[in-house]
């Protein structure tokens, strides 16, 4: 996160995120986070849904960013046959000058 306040570091910037699974696994709405709650259901939730390797820990650093208010999910869209799977989103940086 560090890294992206500073290439961007102005509250409201518009993100922009790709290896997107489901938009309920990004936005902090699913279960609890599962670094601090070993009962989480987000792994079983949202890391299944991955056709890939690397897209689960996309999707992880997202819910995070989102759980602690550093970016909001607004917008996300698929190709219908990889809906849920590989889709992209944007967003905005809440934290920031």
């Amino acid at each position: 996160m560090r890294n992206l306040r500073k290439a961007v570091g102005t509250r409201g910037t518009r993100l922009f995120f790709d290896e997107v699974t489901a938009q309920q696994c990004l936005n902090g709405s699913v279960s609890t986070d599962p670094e601090k709650d070993p009962s989480s259901t987000w792994t079983h939730e949202c890391k299944d849904l991955n056709h890939a390797p690397g897209f689960a820990e996309a999707a992880r650093v997202y819910d995070k960013l989102s759980r602690e208010g550093e970016i909001r999910i607004t917008e996300c869209d698929w190709p219908r046959h990889l809906r849920d799977k590989d889709g992209i989103c944007t967003g905005e940086l809440i934290v920031g000058s």
